[in-house]
């Protein structure tokens, strides 16, 4: 018995122990719990003090306010009343000076958009000066280059020139009779004798007139052995044959009308004037007898030839005959000494680069030049070594010298490129525009070089 009540005793202990940690348990997490609410009534508290603070300010800034509020009702009412008309004038004295404010703020506007005005104004007349004087070196550049020419032109003609038709002399004609007569073969010599060319080339020459006919000259320049100066410059220097510059003389369409047009394109030739019997004809060879002989049987007068550049030449025939001269055919390949053939050879041996200088190609590049205090843009048609075509509003002189601005692509140049041209055809086109074609006179090899590189990659005519 005894056992058993030591047993219940110690069976109770243990659950009371088990109780007694369980209720520890809860007891700390109460605790915990405890302190986490101690730990919100002190936020609750900071909040609560800080609120107090803020109510504090409010109710010492509503007193701030009520008192500033009763001295200002009190001033009020110390201060005397005003008057109907004081007030009425008061009033006007400001519905015055607002009038006059706006007055003010009206006039600084108009004086702001005067100088503004004034800015725009002066702004565009610093352009305009700034164009102007571009134009002026333009104008000087293009009088220089055409001083250059005509220097370059005197130079090569030593024989004085004729300024008009009729002006050869006597003496002079009955010198160039008896060279005709004597001296058939002679400009081959003289060509030959002054290292114009070489005795391979003229026998080439001799033998392909004789098989083909023609005269010696034209297969010379038509395949690039001797070029217009050159022969021009043998012929003034050794046989005193005066020149007239076709470019700068107007052909009478009755005169045109004597000489047939293949007669004109056979010998490479083209009538000027004609004083009583006396017909005044420009020629790329006045030695050439033949020629003079055919055209005083068909017109019946007498020809006084002159010499002529080849390239104004056809020129002048294009503008008056209206066509191009026929083209030369070729019978066979060219020695590759051949310089290049003009743009009137025709031939389908031909290939050589010696030929580059007559393919044109179908290129736009933007141009620009001054014309008579106007500048004028347009943009090229066609392309080639010689020269280019272009469109344009306004007719230009045949003869004259422009200096022409090109706006190469930025992959083939940055900067514009300079060239100075002489216009050689005008033809008028539809919608009052002109169709303008140029010689290239005068730019660096590079500049052409790079000018035709970008040109090629068109398409050829």
């Amino acid at each position: 018995a005894q056992l058993k009540d030591a047993h219940a005793k110690k069976l109770g202990a243990a659950e009371i122990e088990k109780e007694i940690n369980v209720l520890r348990e809860q007891l700390q997490s109460k605790d915990q719990e405890l302190e986490k609410l101690r730990q919100e009534v002190e936020i609750l508290e900071s909040e609560l003090g800080r609120k107090g603070d803020s109510l504090l300010s409010l109710e010492k800034e509503n007193k701030e306010l009520t008192a500033e509020l009763k001295n200002l009702l009190e001033l009020r009412k110390s201060e005397p009343k005003r008057s109907a008309k004081e007030e009425e004038s008061a009033r006007q004295e400001i519905n015055k000076l607002q009038t006059e404010n706006k007055k003010i703020e009206i006039e600084l506007k108009k004086k702001n958009q005067t100088i503004l005005d004034l800015g725009k104004e002066n702004k565009n007349l610093s352009s305009k000066v700034e164009k102007l004087e571009n134009k002026i070196d333009e104008l000087n550049e293009e009088i220089e280059a055409r001083t250059n020419l005509i220097a370059s032109y005197k130079s090569k003609m030593k024989a004085p020139s004729a300024d008009t038709a009729g002006e050869e002399s006597e003496e002079t004609r009955r010198r160039l009779e008896v060279i005709r007569k004597q001296k058939k073969e002679k400009i081959g010599e003289i060509l030959l004798a002054n290292n114009y060319i070489t005795q391979d080339i003229l026998d080439k020459a001799r033998r392909y007139q004789k098989e083909y006919g023609g005269n010696l000259t034209q297969f010379l320049l038509a395949y690039g052995y001797i070029d217009e100066y050159q022969l021009a410059q043998c012929l003034c220097t050794q046989f005193a044959v005066p020149y007239l510059p076709l470019s700068s003389y107007k052909i009478p369409a009755e005169v045109i009308k004597l000489v047939p047009v293949d007669i004109a394109e056979k010998y490479w030739l083209i009538p000027v004037d004609k004083v009583g019997n006396l017909l005044t004809i420009v020629m790329a060879d006045p030695l050439d007898s033949k020629a003079i002989k055919e055209v005083e049987e068909i017109t019946g007068c007498t020809a006084q030839p002159f010499l002529g550049i080849l390239s104004e030449i056809i020129d002048a025939f294009e503008a008056y005959y209206k066509k191009i001269p026929a083209k030369i055919k070729e019978k066979e390949l060219l020695p590759q000494k051949a310089k290049a053939a003009p743009f009137f050879v025709d031939t389908e041996t031909y290939k050589g680069p010696e030929r580059r200088e007559a393919v044109r190609y179908k290129a736009e590049i933007d141009i620009s030049f001054p014309l008579e205090g106007d500048y004028i843009r347009s943009k090229t048609t066609s392309v080639s070594r010689s020269g280019f075509l272009f469109e344009s509003d306004r007719p230009l002189v045949i003869g004259s010298l422009i200096t022409v601005q090109m706006e190469m692509p930025k992959e083939y140049s940055s900067l514009p490129i300079a060239v100075v041209a002489q216009v050689t055809r005008i033809v008028r086109l539809k919608d009052d525009k002109y169709g303008v074609g140029v010689k290239i006179i005068k730019i660096s090899k590079q500049e052409l070089n790079t000018i035709i590189d970008f040109a090629s990659t068109k398409k050829r005519e």
